[in-house]
C-alpha cells in the first residue's frame, strides 16, 4: 500500500484515529545496539546512522537532537540528514562536538506518536591548531629579559600538542632553555649574584620560530600535523664580546714559516662600530698596533686585542682577547737520498739494484730510511708512500710514519716506487723516490675453490693467479696422473671438457720461475647430472578462501635435489597456510614423485606468477620451470547498499550499487513481486545503476513502480551476492495552490510573480482559461513562486490564470481571483511592476495626474487609466551603496522607500542614495509620485505629471559616486552589421512609452553562415578576480509556421575564442545554456513569442565559471571558464536555417556590462 505524503496524510486522517493512537506499541530501535563514540579532526566528516523498527509495520520518521537543547536539530551550518537515519556531519567544528541521539515516532492522524530515543552518539572533534597572534620582532639590551610568544585559537585542541622553539630553523633543546618547548619562550633577565642568569646575550640575536605538532589532528593517525609560525628577528645590543680567539684554530699558537709573516684575527661580536687596539706583551718598538679585526705579525712573542663601542661603559677600556702565541719555525726538507740496507750479506742491493726475498738462513729484513733537516722545524710528522699512495703497518710491513720503514718478512707483493712524506706546523716535503725491486719464488695470489663442481657433458675451468719473479710456468695434473707424469695443461687456466665421472677427480697445479717452485691443490672436481623437469605448474583459478595446488615432477639428477617455489621471481617460505614452498629430496628415486606447493585460505594477494626452481645442494645445477599464472577470483560482495527513495510520480529514480569481486561482476535488478512471493528481474537492468526515467504510481504492480527493489551481483566463481531491499515510494503529484498574484494589471512584456504551494511541479502556464487563455513563458524562483512574463495577446479583460501540473495533461489549477493585461502603465501602489536581473535597466514612465494635493492619496476622481502614482519592486543582488537616478520634467516625490525621500521642486535630473547592510532576497520599492506645488527659485508652475526616466546602479561598498548623466553603465549599441549570405533589415522600434529597441529580421541564402548582428568590443576595466555582469532585454516574434533557426548571446575572451553561450531556438521556445566547448544543456523554461525578458550572463573571473539567468533565476549550475580566459566583449550571433524556410524577429534593448 502507498504512504501519502505527510501533510496530505495528516489533513485526511486528523481527526478520524486521534483516539486509537494508544493501540499501538511503541517502537524500538536495532542500531546502533550500544551508545557510540566518535573521534575526529576538524574538516573531516563522520555519519551517525540509527535504524528503528515499528511492530505495527506503521511508517517511522526520525528526528535528531543534540543534548543540551529541547529542539530538534535542522540542516545548515555543517549538519544534514537531521530527519532521515542517518546524520552526517560535514567539515567538522569545535561547535558540532557533543553528544546526539535520534529520537523515532509512527505517523498517525495529525501528531508524532508514540516515539523512542535511540543510544547516544558522541563526537569529540579534535581541532587543529590555528596561530591567531605571531612572534613578534624585538630588540633588548644585553642582560635584559627576552620573550617571545605564539597565541593559538581558543577551540585548539591542546591534547597531544607539544611546541619545539627554534633558532635560524634548528631546534633549541631543553638543556639550553627549559622554556623551548613551551608556547611563550623566555631568557630571563641578569640577576646579581646569580651566573645562571645573564640574560639576553648578543649570541641570542637570531631568527626565531616556534614548531608546533599536533599528534591528534594529523591527516592519518600515524601522522602528526605540524605547523610553523612565522619567523621573528631579534636583534640584542650588546657591549663587544669575543666569539672567536685568535689562533683558536691551532689551540691558541700561531705557526709561522722563517722569513714569512703571519697573521691573527679575531672574531667579535656586538653593536657596531667595533674598535680594535691590538697588543703585544713586553716592549717591542718594531711592533705597530692594528686597529682592525686582523694583526700582522714578523716576530715571536704574546699578542692579544682590545675591542670596544659605543656601549662601553665610560672609565672601562672594553673587551680583551685571550693572549696568542705566535712562533716562527724552519720548514721540513731532506738530507741527502733513502737509504736501503738488509739484514743480509751482502747488506745493499745488487748491481741491478734488487733484493732477493729468499728463505736461505732465516727471512729476508729491508729497511728505507730518509733523513730530515732538523734544524728549527720542530715536531715532524712522516708518512711513507708506495707508488704514491699512503700505506700502513701491516702485512710485513712497519714503520709506515716513522722516518724507517721495515719489510719483514721481504715479499714479491713489497715491490714498488716509495718515498716519504714529513710535515711540521708550517709546510711540507715530499722526499725522492726509491724503487724497490724483489726477485722471489713463485707464489699463489688466488686459486679455485677445494671443491670444484661441473656438469655432465658440460665443461669446467680451473684459473690459477700466481705472482714472484718472471718468467713463471705452469703444469697442471690429476692425482691418478702424476706417477706417468701427464701434463693437463701449461698455462695458468686448466678447462676439462665433456664431464662424466671418469674426470672426477683431484687436480693440482705447479708453477716454477728460476728462485723456485710451488705446487697448488688439490682441487677435487665434483661431476654432477642435471635435472629434467617431466611436468610443469599449470595455470590455475582457484576462489578467495580455498586451497591452491601447484605440481611439478622431474627425473635424473643426483641427490640431493632442492625445490623453491617462486612467486613474482620472490622465494616463498613456509608457513602455516604455505607448504611445500621449501623441499629437499634425496633421490634419485625420489625425483620419480610429484612435488607440490600448497597454499591454503586463498587470499587476493596470492595472485600472481609462479614457478619452481630445483637445484643441488651446491646450486651448480640449477633449472627453472615454466611459469604459471594464478588468478585468484573472489566471490562477489556488496561495498555500497541502495538506499530507500521516496519520490513524486513523474521524477527519475536511480538506485546503485557498489560491488566488489573477481573476475568481471555481472549485475541483475529484480523486483519484488508480492502476488507471486518471488523476485522478478527488471528488464534491461544489467548494470550497477537501476535508473526509472518517469516513476510511476498506479494502483497495482503491474504499471506502479512502487516496491522493493535489489540486486544480484554474480560472477564466474557462482556465488551471487544480493544487495539489501530497498524501497521506492512513488506519491502522486499533488495539485498546485495559489496564493497570491502581484500585480494583477500589468503591460504585456511585464512580470507577475505567482506565490503558492508545490510550483516546482508546474509544467505550463496560461493567461485565460484552460480551453480560451495564452500560453506564457514563465521561470520557476523557487519551490513556491513562479514569475511569469505576460504575452503580448493575454486578455485585455479580467480573467483566470491557470497553472498546469506534470504529467502531461495533469491537473488544472485557476486562481479564484482575476488578472488583466493593460494596454498603458497601471503600476500603483496595489500593482507595482517587478524589476528582474542582477543590473536595474533604464526604464521609462509617465504619470497622468497628481496626487490629492498635501496627501499621498489618489484622487478619488481618477479614471481607470489615470496613473498618480508608479511603483517599482527589486531585490538588490548584494549588500553596499546603491544610487537611484531621476530624470524628469515635473515635480517628484520619491517615497517612502528603503532610499532617502527627496522633495524635488526644480525637475530635471536628481540622484537619490543608500546603503543596504546585509543580502537578502527582500524586494524594495521604487516610487514616483506627480504632486503639485510651485518652483519658488524660478518664479513660475512646474508640471505636476508627466514622463520621467528612472535607472539604479551599484555605487561600491565604500565610496558614493560624484553624480553624472547615467548613473549605469550601459555600453553603446552601435549597429556593426556584416551579414553574408543573407539579407535583412535593422530598425529601431519604439513602443507607446517611447522607448526604443533594436528589431532585426531577415532571410538566409543557401549555405548562408553564422552571422554576428551586433558585438561590444567594450573597454570595460576589471580586475583579475571581478565579476562581470551582462544583462539585456529580448524578445522573439515568431514569423509563422516553419519558423528555423537560432540566435544567440555570446560572452567572447581576450583572445577571440567563446567562452559561453545563451542559445534560442526560434522553432520551438527552447532555452539552451552552451559551453565553450560546444556542450549544450536544455534549461527548463520555454520561450513564447513575443514574450519580453531579462536575460544575463554572470562571468565570475575569481572562481572561474559563469552562469546564465533569464528574470533573476539561474538557469541551471555555474559551467567551468576556459583556462586563462579573460573577457573580451559580447555579441549576438544569428545562426540562420536552410534558404527558404520563414525567419524570426529579434528584439533587444538596455545592454548593460558592469565589473564588480
Amino acid at each position: 500500500m502507498k504512504t501519502p505524503p505527510k501533510k496530505l496524510l495528516a489533513s485526511i486522517l486528523g481527526g478520524i484515529f486521534f483516539t486509537a493512537i494508544s493501540a499501538f506499541a511503541v517502537p524500538s530501535f536495532t542500531l546502533p545496539p550500544a551508545p557510540v563514540a566518535v573521534t575526529l579532526r576538524d574538516g573531516l566528516s563522520t555519519t551517525f546512522t540509527v535504524q528503528g523498527v515499528s511492530s505495527e509495520n506503521k511508517v517511522l520518521n526520525y528526528e535528531w537532537f543534540k543534548q543540551g537543547s529541547a529542539s530538534a536539530l535542522v540542516d545548515g551550518n555543517g549538519i544534514s540528514g537531521t530527519t532521515s537515519r542517518t546524520l552526517k556531519i560535514t567539515g567538522a567544528k569545535s561547535i558540532h562536538a557533543g553528544t546526539y541521539y535520534a529520537k523515532v515516532y509512527e505517523i498517525f492522524g495529525t501528531r508524532p506518536y508514540p516515539e523512542a530515543s535511540s543510544p547516544e552518539f558522541t563526537l569529540t572533534v579534535n581541532v587543529r591548531p590555528t596561530i591567531i597572534s605571531q612572534p613578534s620582532a624585538t630588540t633588548v639590551n644585553q642582560g635584559d629579559r627576552l620573550q617571545l610568544s605564539v597565541d593559538l585559537a581558543p577551540d585548539t585542541t591542546t591534547t597531544g600538542l607539544t611546541f619545539r622553539w627554534q633558532k635560524n630553523n634548528v631546534d633549541i633543546p631543553d638543556a639550553v632553555n627549559v622554556t623551548a618547548s613551551q608556547a611563550t619562550f623566555v631568557i630571563p633577565a641578569a640577576t646579581a649574584g646569580n651566573e645562571t642568569t645573564e640574560g639576553a646575550q648578543w649570541t641570542d640575536g637570531a631568527t626565531y620560530r616556534v614548531r608546533i605538532e599536533s599528534s591528534l589532528t594529523g591527516p592519518t593517525p600515524l601522522k602528526s600535523l605540524i605547523l610553523l609560525s612565522k619567523p621573528a628577528v631579534v636583534k640584542v645590543d650588546s657591549q663587544p664580546i669575543i666569539i672567536t680567539q685568535p689562533a683558536a684554530a691551532t689551540g691558541g699558537t700561531l705557526f709561522v714559516a722563517t722569513k714569512t709573516t703571519g697573521k691573527l684575527s679575531v672574531v667579535a661580536g656586538g653593536n657596531p662600530k667595533l674598535n680594535y687596539l691590538w697588543e703585544k706583551e713586553g716592549v717591542d718598538e718594531t711592533f705597530k698596533p692594528s686597529a682592525a679585526a686582523s694583526q700582522t705579525v714578523t716576530t715571536e712573542g704574546r699578542y692579544r686585542v682590545l675591542v670596544s663601542n659605543f656601549l662601553t661603559p665610560s672609565g672601562q677600556p672594553g673587551t680583551y682577547s685571550n693572549y696568542a702565541d705566535v712562533v716562527f719555525l724552519n720548514k721540513p726538507t731532506e738530507v741527502g737520498t733513502i737509504t736501503a740496507t738488509s739484514n743480509k750479506s751482502p747488506a745493499q742491493p745488487n748491481a741491478k739494484g734488487e733484493f732477493e726475498a729468499n728463505e736461505e738462513g732465516g727471512a729476508t729484513q729491508v729497511t728505507l730510511t730518509v733523513t730530515p733537516n732538523l734544524t728549527g722545524t720542530g715536531d715532524l710528522e712522516f708518512q711513507w708512500q708506495k707508488d704514491g699512495k699512503n700505506i700502513l703497518n701491516g702485512d710485513g710491513v712497519s714503520g709506515a710514519q716513522t722516518a724507517a720503514i721495515v719489510f719483514n718478512p721481504l715479499s714479491f707483493t713489497h715491490r714498488g716506487v716509495y718515498r716519504c712524506v714529513i710535515k711540521n706546523k708550517v709546510g711540507t716535503y715530499t722526499s725522492k723516490t726509491y724503487a724497490l725491486k724483489v726477485n722471489s719464488k713463485p707464489i699463489i695470489v688466488s686459486q679455485p675453490e677445494s671443491l670444484v663442481y661441473g656438469v655432465k657433458d658440460k665443461s669446467v675451468t680451473f684459473s690459477l693467479v700466481a705472482g714472484g719473479t718472471p718468467a713463471l710456468t705452469y703444469k697442471w695434473y690429476r692425482e691418478d696422473d702424476i706417477v706417468a707424469g701427464t701434463v693437463l695443461g701449461k698455462a695458468a687456466k686448466l678447462t676439462v671438457a665433456q664431464l662424466g665421472d671418469a674426470k672426477e677427480d683431484n687436480y693440482f697445479c705447479e708453477v716454477t720461475n728460476a728462485y723456485g717452485s710451488i705446487t697448488a691443490g688439490p682441487f677435487a672436481l665434483q661431476v654432477d647430472t642435471p635435472v629434467v623437469i617431466t611436468r610443469h605448474p599449470e595455470v590455475t583459478t582457484p576462489t578467495v578462501g580455498t586451497t591452491l595446488t601447484l605440481t611439478i615432477q622431474t627425473s635424473q639428477g643426483d641427490g640431493p635435489i632442492n625445490y623453491q617455489w617462486q612467486r613474482n621471481n620472490v622465494n616463498l617460505e613456509n608457513s602455516p597456510r604455505v607448504t611445500g614452498a621449501q623441499v629437499t629430496v634425496t633421490g634419485p628415486l625420489g625425483l620419480q614423485d610429484a612435488v607440490s606447493l600448497s597454499i591454503s585460505d586463498v587470499e587476493l594477494s596470492d595472485a600472481g606468477s609462479y614457478r619452481c626452481i630445483v637445484s643441488n645442494v651446491n646450486d651448480t645445477v640449477k633449472v627453472t620451470s615454466k611459469s604459471a599464472k594464478v588468478t585468484v577470483l573472489t566471490a562477489p560482495s556488496i561495498v555500497t547498499e541502495p538506499e530507500d527513495q521516496e519520490v513524486f510520480e513523474d521524477t527519475k529514480v536511480t538506485f546503485k550499487v557498489v560491488a566488489a569481486g573477481s573476475p568481471t561482476l555481472k549485475y541483475q535488478w529484480q523486483k519484488w513481486n508480492a502476488d507471486a512471493s518471488a523476485w522478478n528481474n527488471v528488464s534491461k537492468a544489467t548494470s550497477s545503476i537501476l535508473t526509472i526515467a518517469k516513476a510511476r504510481v498506479g494502483v497495482s504492480a503491474s504499471n506502479s513502480d512502487d516496491g522493493l527493489y535489489r540486486c544480484e551481483v554474480s560472477n564466474a566463481t557462482g556465488i551471487p551476492a544480493y544487495s539489501r531491499e530497498a524501497e521506492l515510494i512513488v506519491n502522486p503529484i499533488p495539485n498546485v495552490t495559489i496564493d497570491s498574484i502581484t500585480p494583477r494589471v500589468a503591460r504585456a512584456g511585464e512580470k507577475v510573480r505567482v506565490t503558492g504551494t508545490d510550483m516546482n511541479f508546474v509544467t505550463s502556464v496560461k493567461f485565460g482559461s484552460d480551453a480560451t487563455g495564452v500560453k506564457a513563458t514563465f521561470v520557476k524562483e523557487s519551490d513556491t513562486s513562479l514569475l511569469l512574463t505576460v504575452p503580448p495577446s493575454a486578455p485585455l479583460t479580467p480573467s483566470e490564470i491557470t497553472i498546469y501540473t506534470k504529467p502531461p495533461g495533469g491537473q488544472a489549477t485557476e486562481d479564484p481571483d482575476l488578472f488583466r493585461r493593460s494596454t498603458v502603465q497601471a503600476n500603483d501602489r496595489n500593482n507595482p511592476t517587478i524589476i528582474v536581473g542582477k543590473t536595474f535597466p533604464l526604464t521609462l514612465g509617465r504619470t497622468t495626474i497628481a496626487l490629492e494635493p498635501g496627501t499621498l492619496n489618489v484622487p478619488a476622481t481618477a479614471g481607470p487609466n489615470d496613473l498618480a502614482e508608479a511603483f517599482y519592486t527589486w531585490v538588490l543582488p548584494k549588500k553596499g551603496r546603491y544610487v537611484i537616478s531621476f530624470t524628469t520634467t515635473f515635480q517628484v516625490f520619491a517615497g517612502p522607500t528603503l532610499f532617502s525621500a527627496v522633495d524635488n521642486d526644480e525637475g530635471g535630473s536628481f540622484q537619490l542614495f543608500s546603503t543596504v547592510a546585509e543580502e537578502d532576497n527582500t524586494p524594495i520599492s521604487i516610487v514616483v509620485f506627480g504632486v503639485q506645488g510651485r518652483s519658488a527659485s524660478i518664479g513660475g508652475t512646474l508640471p505636476d505629471f508627466g514622463n520621467y526616466a528612472v535607472t539604479v546602479a551599484y555605487a561600491g561598498v565604500d565610496t558614493l559616486p560624484s553624480p553624472v548623466a547615467s548613473a549605469q553603465q550601459v555600453s553603446s549599441i552601435e549597429a556593426d552589421w556584416n551579414i553574408e549570405g543573407s539579407t535583412g533589415t535593422v530598425k529601431k522600434v519604439t513602443n507607446a512609452d517611447n522607448h526604443s529597441s533594436t528589431s532585426f529580421t531577415g532571410n538566409s541564402s543557401e549555405g548562408a553562415a553564422p552571422t554576428v548582428l551586433w558585438q561590444d568590443a567594450s573597454d570595460l576595466e576589471y580586475a583579475a578576480d571581478s565579476v562581470i555582469q551582462t544583462e539585456w532585454n529580448m524578445s522573439i516574434d515568431q514569423a509563422g509556421a516553419g519558423t528555423k533557426g537560432h540566435f544567440a548571446w555570446q560572452v567572447t575572451g581576450e583572445n577571440g575564442a567563446p567562452l559561453g553561450q545563451i542559445q534560442f531556438s526560434v522553432a520551438d521556445g527552447a532555452i539552451y545554456v552552451v559551453q565553450a566547448d560546444g556542450t549544450r544543456n536544455a534549461a527548463e523554461p520555454v520561450l513564447v513569442p513575443g514574450s519580453n525578458h531579462r536575460f544575463g550572463i554572470t562571468t565570475d573571473l575569481g572562481s572561474r565559471t559563469w552562469q546564465a539567468r533569464m528574470d533573476g533565476v539561474a538557469l541551471g549550475e555555474p559551467q567551468p571558464l576556459p583556462a586563462n580566459s579573460g573577457f573580451g566583449d559580447v555579441s549576438v550571433i544569428w545562426y540562420p536555417a536552410t534558404s527558404g524556410s520563414a525567419q524570426p524577429t529579434l528584439n533587444f534593448d538596455d545592454v548593460s556590462i558592469q565589473a564588480d
